[in-house]
């Protein structure tokens, strides 16, 4: 399905560059230029994600977006700021907008932070329509409870874990057996549950793009840093960094992590003033990171540093017990997207499901 975008800004000449440019990149784009019409808008199609200005003629984008999510709570908002508004779109995120783009746009950047944004939201708009319809299976968020005994091990450490909650915990495992939703569990269970969860594929980005997003950067820090920009480790403060593929972290960024870990600060890239943080960093990998140390792909005392608390996720193949529950939940959701009413899985698709070798 097409990706569906609503750019809200009274300025018709971004409107219509917006138009332009993301749908040659294959989203459908609608446009509001007041958060009257962006309102109206809404009312006729839910789209996918919105790009909102923090300026409207006739509301500030901050409410605009805490009506957005009042009437859409897992609607991914990014909001489009102007120079000298970084403060305020800094606010904005701790709001609840997903992460701001600065003007004049930087069509590479733009578009990198709509996928992100697209795929973060995606997961939660299926868990909160599932909510709404009183699925027995989420009381936590995003998960569904395991019952193999490997895996009530995990969750028991987990209980004992969130208490102190600037512990890094290392998160083992195939690809596909949900680090992710494991970290997000976490997070949410633990005292840091009211502030941010944020988190980034260290795979997805190169070296240079991922040391920007993690620490930010100064204006001037290079050709395209045409304003200052924190990262996620700055927006994460008081809440949860989640670094998935970890693994694949050149060892200068190892370098200047191991440094947040021992210090608890860090410089945006082109900065000279260090900056206080307090954030839990949970990782991940599918990697044999014990190996790569013994290889010297990986800093032996970043590893410990991340690896106070280990959690292996055994695969699907490992647990069978789980996978009645799961295919349970998956046919809800699909049902659900697909607007089906599919009852269950015939005797030869469960005994299929069960023989199979899952791979994560």
């Amino acid at each position: 399905m097409t990706p569906q975008l609503l750019v809200i800004d009274d300025q018709a000449q971004i409107r219509q560059f917006l138009r332009e440019a993301l749908g040659a990149e294959g989203y459908a784009v609608e446009t509001a230029g007041t958060g009257d019409e962006a309102v109206t808008r809404l009312t006729e199609t839910i789209p996918d994600l919105v790009l909102l200005d923090l300026r409207l003629p006739d509301t500030s984008g901050l409410d605009l977006m805490r009506e957005i999510h009042r009437q859409f709570p897992s609607m991914c908002v990014v909001m489009m700021t102007a120079f000298g508004e970084i403060e305020t779109a800094v606010k904005a995120i701790k709001a609840g907008a997903f992460d701001f783009i600065p003007k004049p746009f930087n069509l590479e950047q733009l578009l990198h932070v709509i996928k992100r944004g697209l795929e973060t939201s995606r997961h939660a708009r299926e868990l909160y329509t599932l909510r709404r319809q009183g699925d027995s299976y989420l009381h936590s968020p995003g998960i569904v409870m395991s019952t193999a005994p490997a895996m009530q091990d995990i969750y028991e450490t987990v209980r004992k874990v969130i208490v102190g909650d600037k512990t890094t915990i290392l998160i083992e495992g195939e690809s596909g057996v949900g680090k992710d939703v494991l970290a997000g569990l976490i997070h949410a269970s633990s005292p840091r549950s009211a502030e941010s969860f944020l988190e980034i594929n260290c795979a997805a980005l190169p070296e240079k793009l991922l040391e920007s997003e993690l620490f930010g950067h100064e204006q001037g820090a290079f050709t395209d840093a045409l304003h200052q920009k924190p990262g996620l480790l700055e927006l994460a403060h008081r809440g949860t960094l989640f670094l998935d593929e970890i693994g694949e972290m050149s060892l200068t960024l190892q370098v200047k992590l191991l440094r947040v870990l021992e210090k608890q600060t860090f410089r945006r890239v082109g900065g000279v003033q260090d900056i206080s943080v307090d954030v839990r960093l949970i990782s991940a990998t599918n990697r044999d990171l014990s190996r790569m140390v013994a290889e010297g792909a990986f800093r032996e005392d970043l590893y410990y540093r991340l690896k106070v608390i280990p959690l292996l996720i055994p695969p699907l193949r490992e647990r069978p017990e789980d996978i009645p529950a799961l295919a349970d939940h998956f046919l809800r959701v699909y049902n659900l997207q697909f607007q089906r009413n599919f009852e269950g899985f015939s005797a030869g698709a469960t005994a299929a499901m069960a023989a199979y070798a899952w791979p994560g």
